[in-house]
């Protein structure tokens, strides 16, 4: 565990979702590919079933709608539906195949395996601190077991722009009713978290679990960890120590 001599023992904790509390890639692979079958199963012929098809559908509507990559939900539903009608699908159809689509992939998508440390982790800061989520992603926090740790959930484009922007740092901070150097955001990405954070006046945890190099010079993590259990043992029981 690294952490800077300015850090201030906090009184609120943000934290990222996705590779964060979780390994996000292999559930967001299957849920593709999952969604993938589907578009096939409802059209058998034509360009659907290539990748690059449908790669290149979600490049031309972010060209158009450029604020979408703030939602990739919506992101995902419009390029569904742009999709589908170069298909020759009407509008209705294809707003459809859009609706059902996502519906399928955020089933998929919320089959996130948390595990039993990091649910015992977040147990037990949870009882010390108000935890909130400051996510890019649309994992339901609900559906992957994770709701009963948080005080609040903000994702981005229904609560504002994505990390590194400071929406939802800002929105974050004034739910919590606490000065931002006071607040420590948890994530694992560099940009999104470690320097969306800094710029926000939060203190920063990189989540650090394959001990990568830090990315640049010009943006330092006040507290770098490689598993969430080293965060308990700063926050609590290091705490715990100093006051007997």
């Amino acid at each position: 565990m690294y952490l800077q001599p300015y850090f201030r023992h906090p009184q609120a904790i943000s934290f990222d979702l996705d590779d964060t509390l979780y390994d996000n890639g292999p559930v967001i692979d299957t849920a593709e590919v999952v969604l993938m079958d589907w578009i096939r199963n409802q059209c058998p012929k034509g360009d659907a079933h290539n990748v690059s098809y449908w790669a290149a559908y979600k490049r031309q509507v972010q060209a158009v709608q450029p604020e979408l990559e703030h939602d990739v939900t919506q992101w995902r539903y419009e390029t569904l539906k742009a999709g589908f009608e170069a298909l020759s699908f009407n509008t209705k159809q294809s707003a459809r195949f859009a609706t059902d689509g996502v519906d399928l992939f955020l089933v998929e998508r919320n089959k996130a395996n948390v595990p039993v440390e990091t649910k015992a982790s977040l147990a037990k800061l949870s009882a010390c601190f108000p935890l909130v989520v400051i996510t890019n992603g649309n994992a339901d926090v609900e559906k992957i077991g994770l709701k009963p740790f948080f005080t609040h959930v903000l994702s981005a484009g229904i609560d504002g722009r994505a990390k590194p922007y400071g929406d939802l740092f800002l929105r974050a901070q004034t739910l919590l009713n606490i000065d931002s150097q006071y607040i420590l955001h948890v994530g694992d990405h560099w940009q999104a978290d470690i320097i969306g954070a800094n710029q926000a006046g939060f203190q920063s945890c990189w989540l650090n679990m394959h001990q990568q190099q830090q990315a640049d010079t010009l943006h330092k993590p006040t507290v770098e960890i490689s598993h969430l259990s080293e965060l308990v043992d700063l926050l609590i029981h290091q705490q715990r120590d100093a006051t007997l």
